[in-house]
């Protein structure tokens, strides 16, 4: 319900041509606008870095787009491999890893809630819950 009405409220801020009367699954552009975020994990992911992925969430969430699983999963892959083998310095990471450690616990717990959870995806949410120090939430998890 929260993302039809967040899918709504885009709809209407984007102007016309963008629902074509079909507020439900938010018209050819709203899909459009899925595939091309879908494409955009893909290439992240394939390049090891997942710094595009942090503004792309938060367009996910500000459109109410509802992304396959695969597109979440790939999405939470280029955000947590770190960029490993890419010859990324851990000097560069700082503030952008904790931003995409956010989003990552963010698509983690979305993933759950609209697919099966997963063994990443719990395995982040009960890591960020432990770092926030709250054990027994951790606890209820698994």
């Amino acid at each position: 319900r929260e993302l039809d009405a967040q899918r709504v409220s885009f709809l209407s801020a984007a102007g016309s041509g963008w629902d074509d009367g079909d507020v439900k699954s938010g018209g050819a552009r709203h899909r459009l606008l899925v595939r091309v975020l879908a494409y955009l994990g893909n290439d992240c992911a394939k390049k090891g870095d997942g710094t595009a992925l942090i503004t792309a969430w938060k367009k996910v969430k500000e459109s109410g787009a509802l992304p396959r699983d695969g597109v979440l999963s790939t999405f939470l892959y280029a955000l947590t491999s770190n960029g490993e083998g890419y010859g990324e310095r851990e000097e560069d990471r700082g503030e952008r890893s904790a931003a995409a450690d956010d989003a990552a616990q963010e698509i983690a717990t979305f993933h759950d809630i609209l697919f099966r959870p997963t063994e990443k995806t719990v395995s982040l949410r009960v890591k960020a819950l432990v770092a926030k120090g709250d054990a027994k939430g951790a606890e209820d998890l698994l």
